[in-house]
């Protein structure tokens, strides 16, 4: 097991050193900065929004949800996503969220997507009689929450109506995951030390694509091609699963790996992102 998990923190530094490839784009300062949601420490959210905007008159409002393996991350790692929201939709409100870190004694699931839950409760509490509407933005380990949150935990309050995926996994039942050790383990962050080959069920019931229906969320998803942490085959089972159900999707596959695209990519990402949240938002 000690060897394991020597290997583990192996992986796990690549995947920072890959997942911290930078967005290119200025930071904003929060109008609302380290706001409480809940009662842990790591429950706070930081709020955007644009000069000249009163929060009275919000009806959008875009979380934004850190990756980092389930493990670690910080919502400094979503903030250069900010600018260009704010820039395309000055009527928005950001949120960006910090949740509590997940270890594999005191496991991720369910409390980084009950998280999820407590920000969007939160908000709706501060904005009473407003009609709100929500869109949760996810990199990697983040996408996978948005996906698992609006797919499963949405399902019947239905406040969010887009998702925008960055490179998250969406089915852990996948052979080309499920029988990768070291897969398994990075996801141990989120499940515990659970084995696919020993607790299928689990990997099962922490995949966005079991959830989905014909009223899940459209989604807006983006993968690369040669990623080595999300395997090649998942924007397919993605795309297929929501096509075949009916669910508006679009997904979209570059050349390179955790978020390793060339600059012109990355500005296509946010291109297509902007076109997506003016016509289904």
């Amino acid at each position: 097991m000690e060897t394991l998990k020597n290997f583990g923190a192996f992986v796990l530094l690549i995947f920072f050193m890959v997942h911290n490839t930078s967005v290119n784009c200025q930071v904003l300062a929060p109008t609302y900065a380290n706001v409480s949601y809940g009662d842990d420490p790591a429950q706070i959210v930081d709020y955007y929004i644009a000069p000249n905007n009163s929060l009275t008159s919000v009806t959008h409002v875009v979380i934004l949800i850190h990756g980092g393996a389930w493990g670690g991350g910080s919502k400094s790692d979503m903030s250069p996503f900010v600018p260009f929201i704010l820039s395309a939709f000055p009527g928005y409100l950001v949120a960006n969220m910090e949740y509590r870190l997940g270890t594999w004694s005191s496991p991720g699931y369910p409390k980084q997507t009950e998280d999820i839950g407590a920000v969007i409760s939160f908000i709706k509490s501060k904005l009473p009689g407003q009609k709100l509407t929500f869109a949760l933005f996810g990199g990697s380990a983040g996408a996978h929450l948005s996906l698992l949150y609006g797919y499963r935990y949405d399902a019947i309050n239905r406040d969010v109506s887009v998702v925008i995926d960055v490179v998250g996994p969406a089915d852990f039942t996948d052979p080309a995951y499920a029988w990768n050790l070291v897969y398994n383990w990075i996801f141990f962050a989120f499940i515990g030390p659970n084995f696919y080959f020993l607790n299928p069920g689990i990997y099962n019931e922490t995949s966005p694509l079991t959830w989905a229906t014909p009223n899940s969320p459209k989604t807006i998803g983006f993968y690369g091609d040669k990623d080595p942490l999300v395997p090649n085959s998942q924007h397919k089972i993605l795309g297929d699963k929501l096509n075949n159900l009916g669910v508006v999707n679009e997904v979209t596959v570059y050349s390179g790996g955790h978020f390793d695209w060339s600059p012109t990519d990355v500005q296509d990402m946010k291109d297509k992102i902007v076109v997506f949240l003016a016509k289904y938002f």
